[in-house]
């Protein structure tokens, strides 16, 4: 399973980054590629903002690296990659706490984490999610509940 990965979305939530940081994108990349290359899963991160001259693109193993130039932005080029990946788009994961970027990428039917429960899983630290299948973004789960417990 692939992940997408909103990189500077993510840099907030490790510990030890912060988006203030001359190399917060390389730093980042120092914490993904061994991680990837551990679980043996294949990762694209992507960065708002490179600067002109500068690569587009970077490979290191299991990770690729894609530096988004503006007027585009990482949230752009990651629906356009999802578009691009047709049925398999279900067997994808999304990264992000980007509230826009998430619903897209669920509607295009793909998985989605928040960066902060990434950050656990990347730090080590027991994930806090729901099972697998959870109805947790479900309405009608939410209205069961709130019932249940009103009667």
């Amino acid at each position: 399973m692939p992940y997408l990965i909103d990189g500077h979305n993510l840099i907030p939530f490790i510990s030890g980054l912060s988006l203030d940081l001359v190399d917060d994108e390389m730093e980042l990349i120092q914490l993904l590629v061994p991680f990837f290359r551990r679980i043996n899963k294949k990762a694209v991160v992507y960065f708002d903002k490179a600067f002109p001259g500068a690569e587009n693109s970077l490979n290191r193993g299991n990770l690729s690296v894609r530096f988004i130039r503006p007027p585009r932005i990482a949230d752009q080029a990651i629906l356009a990659d999802l578009t691009k990946m047709g049925g398999d788009v279900k067997n994808c994961t999304v990264v992000s706490s980007d509230h826009k970027l998430r619903a897209s990428a669920v509607q295009a039917g793909a998985r989605v984490i928040s960066s902060d429960e990434f950050s656990r899983i990347l730090s080590g630290k027991k994930p806090v999610k729901p099972p697998e299948n959870s109805p947790i973004d479900d309405i009608d789960h939410w209205l069961r509940l709130f019932k249940d417990r009103t009667e």
